[in-house]
C-alpha cells in the first residue's frame, strides 16, 4: 500500500518555517541557514539544506519538500500529501515551548484538527480517512526538554529526579500519540532522543575545558528512549490497526559523531602539513562541467531532465541528474562545492587558482572520437590548459604558478567512447583497420603521451582513470545484449585489457619521473559490483537508467525520468548518478589520496 502524506510534529528537527510567523527568539529564517537549500532560500528550516521531513518525503517519491502549516503560499493542493506542524524549540514537556513562545504540541494538535477539516472540504470524508490512515506520522521530540528545561536552565530539576522527568516525557509523549491516533492516524514513527551530551552545544557548556561527551546528558537520554520504546510497545496492543513505530536515532548519531570517517558523505582528511590548492580535469562526458555548452555539438545536455538534483536544479551542461565526479572530487578534498567549466563565461580569475574542467562530452583518447561529433579531443583540451597556465601567471606570476600545478590534483577520464563508439559502434570506424588488442595499445600510446604532456607543463599529481564495465552499460546492454540485455562479455574484456596496458604503462612512466605520482584509478571492479548487488549500496534498479524507458536513452532522447531516482545506479543509458558517482569517488580518494602525496 502507499504512502499519500508525510505529517510531522514536534520540534527545530522537522520545523519547515512554522516559527517564522509567530513572536519568539527561536528561528532561523536568514542566512547561512538554508544556503544549500533551493536556490540558497532561508526558509526557517534549522539546517543548511532539506531536513528529515522533506528527505523522507523525497525518498517515498511523495514531493521534494514537506511545507510548513503556517506556510502562506500554502495551498490547497498542498495539504493532502502533507504539511509539518513543527516548532523549533518544542518539547513534551509543555513547559518547554512556554519558556521560549514557541507551537507547543497541545498547539500544533489543534492546528492538526483545522487541517482535518479543510481537506474534508476538498476530498471528503472518504478521502481524507484515506490520507490519514494511510499516511506517514512523525514525532521528534524530547532534546529540548532534557538539554535546556532539565539541564541547562534546570527548570525542572526542583521537582523531578531524572526517573521522574523521564516519565513525565514519556506520559506525554504517550498522550499525544493517542490524540492523534484518536484523529485518524494509524502509522506513527516516533524519533528517540539523540546523545544531547554530545551537541556541540552541550559540549561547550558542560562537557569541561577537553569539551568532552557529556556522559550524564546522555545516559538520561537513554533512559527516556528505553521507556518511550516500552510505552509504544503497549500502545501498539492497545490501539487497534496502529503501527507505532519507535525510531532509534541515538545509535546511529553517536556513531557517526564518533566515527565520521566510516561516512560517505565526510571530507577526505589530509595529512599535516600537506595540500592539494586545486583540481584540474580532463577527459569526457562523465567529468564535463558545460564545456560543450559552447560548442556546436549534439553532445550536450544543457536542458532537462539533466541537473534536476542540482542546485536549484538547473541543466548546467553535467550528463547526470546532479553533481558529476569532478565536483565531486573537488568536494571531498574541501576545496570547494563545484569544478568550473574552463568555457563557463562567468569564470573570474579567483577561480582559476583552485581548479577548472577542460573535458568534453563525447571526446576520446582516439582523435577520430572527437572528431566525429565535434567535440573537444585530448589536444584541443591540453591547449586550453597552456592558456590556463598564461592567464594564471599573469595573475600570481611564474613561480607561484609552477608551485600550485606541482601540488595540484590532474584528473583524466575519457576511453569509453572510443571503446564503445568508434571501435564497437554500429558505424565501427577502426575495426577495420585494429582487432582489440592493437586498437587499445593504440588508446595506451595516446593516453602516455598526453599524461607525459601535463608532466611538461608543470603536473605532478595525475590520477588516470580506466574504463568501467562498458559491457554493463544500460545502453550496451540494450545493442548487444540480446534480449536478455546480459552484460556484453566482449566489451568488458576490452575495458580489462586496456585497464590492465594503461596501469602497466603508466608504472612504466613514474618510473622514468622521480617526482612525479602518476597512479592509475581503478573504476572497474567497484561500478560493477554496483551494478551486479545494488542492494548492497541502497539501489534497486542496476540495468537501466532513470531516463525514458532507461535502456537506450541519453541527451536529447531523456525526455521523462523514473519517480525515484536515489533508486537507480544509472541516470540514463550511459551515465551514473550523483548518488552513485559519490559513492565512486569516496572510495576512489580513500584508497589513493596517500599515494598523491607521498
Amino acid at each position: 500500500m502507499t504512502i499519500p502524506a508525510v505529517f510531522a510534529f514536534g520540534d527545530s528537527i522537522v520545523d519547515q518555517g512554522n516559527n517564522n510567523l509567530i513572536k519568539t527568539l527561536i528561528y532561523c529564517n536568514f542566512p547561512p541557514y538554508g544556503q544549500d537549500f533551493n536556490g540558497g532560500d532561508p526558509t526557517g528550516r534549522f539546517s543548511n539544506g532539506k531536513t528529515p521531513p522533506d528527505m523522507i518525503a523525497e525518498e517515498l517519491g511523495i514531493k521534494d519538500i514537506i511545507p510548513a502549516y503556517k506556510d502562506q503560499n500554502l495551498t490547497a493542493q498542498d495539504l493532502p500529501t502533507g504539511v509539518s506542524f513543527a516548532s523549533g524549540g518544542c518539547g513534551y514537556d509543555p513547559q518547554t515551548s512556554k519558556l521560549v513562545s514557541v507551537t507547543s504540541l497541545s498547539d500544533q494538535l489543534e492546528q492538526f484538527k483545522e487541517y482535518i477539516w479543510k481537506v474534508k472540504g476538498a476530498k471528503g470524508e472518504e478521502g481524507t480517512k484515506n490520507i490519514l490512515s494511510n499516511g506517514l506520522f512523525l514525532v521528534v521530540a524530547g532534546s529540548d526538554d532534557l538539554a535546556n528545561t532539565y539541564f541547562t536552565l534546570g527548570i525542572r530539576r526542583l521537582q523531578y529526579d531524572i526517573s521522574s522527568y523521564a516519565d513525565l516525557l514519556v506520559a506525554s509523549a504517550s498522550d499525544f500519540i493517542q490524540e492523534i491516533y484518536k484523529l485518524g492516524a494509524r502509522r506513527i514513527a516516533v524519533f528517540s532522543t539523540p546523545p544531547i551530551g554530545c551537541l556541540p552545544s552541550q559540549i561547550t557548556i558542560a562537557g569541561g575545558s577537553n569539551r568532552s561527551c557529556v556522559e550524564h546528558y546522555n545516559k538520561a537520554a537513554q533512559l527516556v528512549n528505553a521507556k518511550l520504546s516500552l510505552q509504544l510497545l503497549s500502545l501498539n496492543t492497545t490501539l487497534p490497526h496502529s503501527r507505532v513505530v519507535y525510531i532509534d536515532v541515538y545509535n546511529p548519531l553517536l556513531d557517526l559523531i564518533q566515527h565520521p570517517q566510516n561516512y560517505a558523505e565526510s571530507i577526505v582528511n589530509l595529512p599535516r602539513n600537506t595540500s592539494i590548492p586545486a583540481v584540474i580535469v580532463f577527459g569526457d562526458s562523465v567529468v564535463d562541467t558545460g564545456n560543450n555548452n559552447y560548442l556546436k555539438t549534439v553532445v550536450k545536455v544543457n536542458y532537462p531532465p539533466y541537473g534536476q538534483d542540482f542546485l536549484g536544479g538547473i541543466p548546467t551542461g553535467r550528463f547526470s541528474d546532479g553533481k558529476v565526479p569532478s565536483d565531486l572530487i573537488a568536494e571531498e578534498l574541501g576545496i570547494k562545492e563545484l569544478l568550473p567549466a574552463y568555457f563557463d563565461q562567468n569564470l573570474q580569475d579567483e577561480d582559476l587558482l583552485t581548479g577548472v574542467n577542460f573535458a568534453s562530452g563525447g571526446s576520446g583518447y582516439d582523435p577520430l572520437t572527437s572528431h566525429v561529433v565535434s567535440v573537444l579531443s585530448l589536444s584541443d583540451q591540453l591547449g586550453m590548459f597552456r592558456d590556463y597556465i598564461t592567464k594564471l601567471e599573469q595573475t600570481v606570476g611564474d613561480e607561484k604558478t609552477s608551485e600550485l600545478l606541482s601540488k595540484s590534483l590532474f584528473a583524466l577520464v575519457t576511453g569509453s567512447n572510443d571503446v564503445t563508439n568508434t571501435y564497437f559502434g554500429i558505424v565501427s570506424l577502426r575495426r577495420s583497420q585494429y582487432d582489440v588488442s592493437s586498437y587499445t595499445d593504440l588508446l595506451v600510446s595516446y593516453a602516455s603521451v598526453f599524461v607525459q604532456d601535463l608532466y611538461k607543463l608543470g603536473a605532478r599529481r595525475i590520477g588516470v582513470f580506466g574504463l568501467p564495465p562498458l559491457g554493463c552499460l544500460p545502453s550496451q546492454r540494450s545493442l548487444g545484449g540480446g534480449e536478455e540485455r546480459k552484460c556484453v562479455d566482449s566489451y568488458n574484456e576490452a575495458a580489462e585489457m586496456f585497464n590492465h596496458k594503461l596501469s602497466a604503462q603508466l608504472n612504466s612512466i613514474n618510473s622514468q619521473y622521480s617526482d612525479a605520482r602518476l597512479i592509475y584509478l581503478d573504476i572497474y571492479n567497484l561500478p560493477l559490483d554496483l551494478i551486479h548487488h545494488p542492494q548492497k549500496y541502497g539501489f534497486k534498479v542496476s540495468n537501466k537508467g532513470c531516463c525514458g524507458t532507461g535502456t537506450i536513452e541519453v541527451a536529447f532522447l531523456c525526455k521523462y525520468t523514473c519517480r525515484d531516482v536515489s533508486e537507480y545506479v544509472f541516470w540514463d543509458s550511459f551515465h551514473l548518478t550523483e548518488k552513485a558517482y559519490r559513492i565512486l569517488v569516496h572510495q576512489i580518494l580513500a584508497t589513493s589520496i596517500n599515494t598523491f602525496i607521498s
